[in-house]
């Protein structure tokens, strides 16, 4: 990472920013359809709702590991 982009980054999570990618806050990897029909594992954060894209490209056996708060937002069983 260059220094630019590492300035922009702190300052951003010194604004508040939070960083849906930061794998050392709790969350689980998911398997998420690629165009080309294989999976592609991603990382997600449990404090966060997963894209709408995202959920739907989730791999059947994986969503039953999605909590209530990481549904999309708009969801009908979506919590808080």
């Amino acid at each position: 990472m260059s220094r630019m982009t590492s300035d922009c980054y702190r300052r951003a999570l010194k604004r508040g920013w939070i960083d849906p990618d930061d794998t050392m806050k709790p969350g689980c990897s998911l398997r998420i359809k690629c165009n080309d029909g294989s999976y592609s594992s991603k990382y997600f954060r449990y404090d966060l709702p997963i894209d709408r894209v995202y959920y739907q490209g989730i791999h059947p056996e994986d969503v039953a590991k999605v909590r209530p708060g990481q549904l999309p937002v708009g969801h009908p069983l979506r919590t808080s």
